[in-house]
């Protein structure tokens, strides 16, 4: 699964938060059963993300003899083909994708590459197809899952930092409390 490599990830996205877990090994090991709680809950959502960039893969991989053989104007029917297979597939995903990741910065980060790749084959000298061999939905679901993973943590250490207030104790706050608990004991 990489969790190490998806830890590092949390915390360098996220610094203060990042700097209370290398104070401490017990949050870190936390985060560490936070993360694997949320690749477990989320494996279907990550399998068919993988699944899904590797038809693209493939379908791009087969669109590009098209364009290097026929060329652009011939090859456009093959390709034409090939992309209405990929979208049959690519669709029903998207709109579970849609649902599953909340947030937009998820949503657009995804979407905004799937368009910009869409367009790559009308720019002279970058083929497209190599372009769309790019894991975007795997890329999404692991970004969704981490922030998944930051919002718990987050919360979780919001009701540490509760609990384990310090007030300092300076002889004047302590002059003022005394008498208080002397009065509520009596």
């Amino acid at each position: 699964m990489g969790l190490e490599k998806e830890v590092k990830k949390i915390m360098n996205e996220n610094p203060e938060m990042g700097e209370k877990i290398r104070k401490n090994q017990d949050l870190k090991d936390k985060l560490y059963g936070v993360l694997a709680e949320q690749y477990e809950k989320n494996k279907h959502f990550l399998y068919g993300a993988k699944w899904v960039d590797r038809v693209k893969k493939w379908a791009n991989i087969i669109k590009l003899p098209f364009d290097i053989a026929l060329g652009p104007i011939l090859g456009y029917l093959p390709r034409g083909l090939v992309n209405i297979a990929e979208m049959i597939i690519e669709l029903p995903y998207m709109a579970y994708y849609t649902k599953k990741v909340k947030g937009q910065a998820g949503r657009k980060s995804v979407y905004g590459a799937r368009a910009a790749i869409q367009y790559l084959p009308f720019v002279p000298g970058i083929p497209g197809d190599l372009a769309g061999m790019i894991p975007l939905y795997e890329r999404g679901a692991k970004k969704a899952i981490r922030k998944e993973t930051v919002d718990i943590m987050q919360k979780y250490l919001s009701q540490k930092d509760d609990k384990d207030i310090e007030f300092p104790k300076d002889d004047e706050e302590e002059e003022i409390i005394k008498p208080k608990k002397l009065e509520e004991a009596a």
